[in-house]
């Protein structure tokens, strides 16, 4: 007879568990996102030893007849599609809550949610026993929801519009030079606004501002600025398609643009970071821009988001006029290197971690911005490189052992009832 169980399930519902079952094994272990388990259940789990790793344990009352309902992907809760029984909702993505699901919660005693969570504020407050590992968005009730966080809108939004409340997770973006035509009908109707943030163009401010909530922050652009939501590396191509008047909600690289690209732009906003060369600084500075993140001038060659980095001579004589070490994880500086070749030759920025020698300590200080943790134990670190770099012989072999213990039943399910 075999001495050990191990279950893996999504769900694993142990109420109608009995005691000869666990009597039949030395050891027990569970791991599952949710447990279903009574009173008498947990009772017995506990005393035959049961070791439980659980993200989420209900307890119900006997014969209670909730079953569990697993659903991958997205999955949206409204009136005529609820369940007719008790349930417990398990969802692995995002769930919506629509507004007129009220009848759907009826029979929902709690749920799980592995993704995003969406819905008017008093539908989700009604959701009993509600653990959601993601990011929950509630909006106000009454208002209609625009799908997307950013919510842009163009001269056709007005024509189309049948509420006159609209909510958005992020922001309002409001540039597009037609609305002008329509400005004047969307305050006469009157519409409502409602989002932590808005970009509107500067010749809409005075007609459309006092249709959004008073503690909305409220941004004024210049008229015919393009709004690019994501990350943006300007190139020519990119600055003739955009044009010099430039909203961008990413990470802004001007690796590309020299001084007379940068010279042919009239405003920017940045809302991360700015990644430039070192020597066109002084272009970026004269445009006044506004950045919300960090202006990062990079010297000589870009290294950006490696994990784990040497710096030593043979890397610094492969990149002339200087290395720029940009969010990487982990950097470790040869302490064969003079503090005077790091001083001209190396930058750091948002590092986590940097490891030199004692004698390097200051010039490191020096050339590095946001640095995590800055150690003099570099001479460590690079032999535990080398260890670190063989292979893990014995972590594979336990793993091998595990899977091939003839003692064990191993049960993987994504829903299993014991």
């Amino acid at each position: 007879m075999a001495k050990k169980l191990n279950i893996s399930a999504v769900v694993c519902d142990v109420r109608n568990v009995r005691e000869e079952t666990l009597a039949g094994y030395e050891s027990i272990s569970v791991k599952s996102v949710l447990l279903l388990t009574t009173a008498r259940a947990s009772a017995l789990l506990a005393a035959h030893g049961a070791g439980l790793n659980v993200v989420n344990t209900v307890t119900l009352p006997e014969d209670s007849g909730v079953q569990p309902r697993v659903i991958n992907g997205s999955h949206t809760l409204r009136a005529g599609n609820g369940a007719e029984n008790p349930q417990y909702l398990i969802v692995n993505g995002e769930l919506t809550v629509a507004p007129d699901a009220a009848p759907a919660l009826k029979n929902i005693v709690g749920a799980v949610v592995n993704g995003e969570l969406l819905g008017p504020e008093s539908l989700i407050g009604a959701i009993p026993n509600l653990q959601v590992n993601g990011e929950t968005t509630a909006y106000p009730d009454g208002a209609t929801p625009m799908w997307e966080a950013t919510a842009m809108l163009d001269a056709s939004f007005p024509l189309r519009a049948t509420a006159s409340w609209y909510w958005a997770a992020k922001r309002f973006v409001l540039v597009d030079p037609a609305l002008a035509a329509q400005a004047a009908a969307m305050a006469a109707r009157p519409m409502r606004f409602t989002a932590p943030r808005a970009i509107l163009a500067a010749s809409l401010v005075p007609t459309l501002a006092p249709l959004f909530d008073a503690d909305c922050d409220l941004t004024v652009v210049p008229d015919g600025t393009a709004f690019i939501d994501d990350d943006l590396t300007l190139t020519p191509a990119r600055l003739r398609r955009w044009g010099p008047r430039l909203y961008v909600t990413g990470d802004l690289d001007l690796m590309k643009a020299d001084a007379a690209l940068l010279g042919q732009l009239e405003s920017l906003t940045v809302e991360g970071d700015v990644l430039l060369p070192e020597g066109s600084l002084d272009a970026y500075v004269e445009l006044d821009p506004r950045c919300d993140g960090e202006v990062i001038p990079v010297r000589g060659h870009l290294l950006e988001g490696r994990g784990n980095v040497t710096v030593d001579a043979a890397l610094l004589g492969s990149m002339p006029g200087g290395a720029t070490l940009v969010n990487c994880a982990e950097v470790i500086i040869d302490p064969a290197l003079a503090p005077e070749t790091l001083a001209e030759a190396l930058r750091l920025y948002g590092c986590a971690s940097v490891h030199c020698a004692p004698e390097q300590l200051s010039a490191v200080q020096r050339i590095a911005e946001d640095t995590g943790d800055l150690t003099p134990d570099a001479a460590a670190a690079l032999a535990k490189a080398q260890k670190d770099g063989g292979d893990d012989g014995e972590s594979v072999l336990d793993t091998l052992t595990w899977y091939g213990d003839p003692d064990a039943v191993r049960i993987q399910a994504v829903q299993y009832t014991m």
